[in-house]
């Protein structure tokens, strides 16, 4: 699975910071053993995250910690901070480690110990990858949006068309042209009713009525 899959942690216990990843369907289970044995914690602990409100939420269940990974996903960089806070005072001695980690290859989880600058760079890749794409999707809708405006356009232009004035030599030119005024747009039709009416416009209205929108 590639790594721009998986979901970035980062955990904080009093200064000492670590980082991994996990897949995005991990369990619980999964992330407290990490945290277990990059810390070598001999007590117990809690877990906390800020999540996008600002709030302080304690992670103690799958469905929290699932909801942590949600809002994982909804943040940018996507990198989650859990904050491990131990209930018993310990020794600091006991939490001195190896800052060099194993990497564990099982299917659930992968402990990486990558430099700041290549973290850094996969998630300008990635970011840089989501503006593209949320740009295309802006593109998209705006042409989504253009679209009615040009339909309207092409059908103003067409009902321009139908309202081009006629050469003067027309028969009936005045009477055509006072009838237009009146809002009937389709002067052929006009004409057509001017020549069967000998050029009484009062009928010629009067037949338009019903077809006058």
């Amino acid at each position: 699975m590639s790594v721009k899959k998986r979901i970035y942690i980062k955990t904080v216990l009093n200064s000492d910071i670590r980082r991994f990843s996990l897949k995005p369907n991990s369990k619980i289970e999964d992330f407290q053993l990490i945290v277990q044995q990059i810390y070598k914690i001999p007590t117990s602990y809690i877990v906390d995250y800020v999540d996008n409100e600002g709030d302080h939420i304690t992670v103690t269940n799958q469905l929290e910690f699932e909801e942590a990974l949600h809002v994982a996903h909804t943040i940018r960089p996507k990198i989650i901070r859990f904050n491990i806070k131990l209930l018993v005072t310990i020794d600091k001695n006991t939490l001195e480690k190896s800052k060099k980690l194993d990497l564990i290859n099982d299917q659930n989880q992968q402990i990486i110990d990558c430099p700041e600058p290549e973290l850094e760079q996969e998630q300008k890749e990635e970011l840089e990858q989501d503006q593209k794409e949320g740009q295309e999707t802006e593109k998209k809708k705006e042409q989504e949006k253009e679209k009615p405006v040009q339909k309207k356009k092409e059908q103003k232009e067409k009902k321009n068309e139908k309202k081009v004035i006629p050469n003067t030599d027309v028969p009936y030119f005045n009477e055509l042209m006072s009838i237009a005024e009146m809002g009937f747009e389709d002067l052929d039709l006009v004409l057509k009713l001017l020549k069967k009416y000998k050029g009484d416009v009062q009928k010629v209205v009067l037949r338009l009525s019903p077809l006058k929108k």
